[in-house]
């Protein structure tokens, strides 16, 4: 939909990389940064996030950095490397990436969907046990993302800056009409689903604050 899709061995590249970057996360500083998130084991594992503590060949860039695969039902697609700390870039990406959505296995079930911006708030979203679909970045939405929202309720929630507000209003905008619900929910100024879910004390407190039942 965004991009050529990946070859066969392509993919077996992927899954190689992510495995052996699953490898080198326990006991390092990514670890400690993805906990200190609130995440659990069961949602780093389930999400297969890793650290590239030794580079693979080709990835030195990358070193010092959270590694995020894109898992598909057909494998792996995509993977982006995200900061651990403030140093440099948020997110680096190997050549050639086009950016897509994150967590589609999300639009293979059924119940209320929700938008959100970014990897973590996907990851916090899913331990919430929420149908979450994630974008990487306010600018990373495109109008022909419209067609995979179609037919669902569909709730954006849009992080408390000027980016995040006008992220959620464009997707409300494309998708009217083709989804059967659409609903923004706003955080407050300089907050996100993963501040949120620290400050409300995890899972049950951030559904009662977003209102979810159950």
């Amino acid at each position: 939909m965004t991009s050529p899709v990946p070859s066969k061995s392509s993919k077996e590249l992927s899954e190689e990389h992510t495995a052996e970057y699953q490898r080198q996360l326990p006991g390092s500083l990514g670890e400690s940064t993805l906990l200190a998130r609130g995440l659990t084991n069961e949602t780093i594992e389930h999400f297969r996030l890793g650290y590239v503590s030794s580079p693979i060949s080709g990835h030195e860039m990358f070193q010092g950095r959270i590694a995020i695969p894109y898992q598909t039902v057909s494998g792996i697609v995509a993977m982006r490397f995200k900061r651990v700390g403030e140093d440099g870039p948020k997110m680096l990406v190997p050549v050639g990436d086009q950016g897509r959505p994150y967590n589609v296995s999300a639009l293979s079930k059924s119940g209320p969907l929700f938008v959100v911006e970014g990897e973590p708030d996907t990851w916090i979203g899913w331990q919430c046990g929420m149908l979450t679909l994630g974008f990487p970045g306010a600018k990373s939405w495109k109008k022909l993302y419209r067609r995979i929202l179609m037919h669902w309720n569909v709730t954006i929630l849009a992080d408390g800056d000027e980016a995040g507000q006008q992220f959620a209003q464009q997707v409300a905008k494309d998708i009217h009409g083709a989804a059967m619900r659409t609903k923004i929910i706003s955080f407050p100024d300089g907050e996100d689903l993963g501040s949120m879910f620290l400050q409300y004390g995890g899972s049950d407190g951030i559904r009662e604050w977003l209102g979810i039942d159950g």
